[in-house]
């Protein structure tokens, strides 16, 4: 199995798991629409004492780009202060924009480097980076 059919697989397992696919109750939560797609998720937050991202989902509907990239977010963030999160969702967005990123940034993404070649396709960076810019809404406020 070559790198391409790997991070095919990665993708489509993130796709079709439900884990993170829900509603939490007594979190934060923000919708993001991309209307170019018709991808609306609600992202949701819910942080501990120390503002650590202790629960993290989504929920809602779009295609399979925006799925993937939204499973994929929500398990790397999950466990992460602010601060974490905010670097982490800078350098992923950073890396969809077609920017060169450090071998060190790539790896703190983790399985979300598989969405790296996005930016070879314009009309779905907006797919793969809605959740993400939502999530960065949410910190931010």
């Amino acid at each position: 199995m070559d790198e391409n059919e790997i991070y095919q697989n990665i993708i489509m397992d993130n796709v079709y798991d439900k884990y993170n696919y829900k509603i939490l109750e007594n979190s934060i939560y923000k919708k993001g629409i991309n209307h170019n797609c018709g991808d609306e998720l609600t992202i949701y937050i819910i942080y501990d004492d120390n503002n650590i991202i202790k629960n993290i989902s989504y929920y809602g509907e779009g295609c399979y780009i925006s799925k993937a990239s939204t499973n994929i977010m929500c398990n790397l963030i999950k466990g992460k202060t602010k601060k974490e999160a905010m670097e982490c969702i800078k350098i992923f967005l950073k890396m969809i924009m077609g920017d060169s990123i450090t071998k060190e940034e790539m790896n703190l993404l983790k399985d979300a480097k598989v969405l790296q070649n996005i930016s070879n396709i314009p009309y779905r960076v907006k797919c793969a980076t809605l959740a993400w810019n939502t999530l960065k809404q949410i910190i931010e406020e």
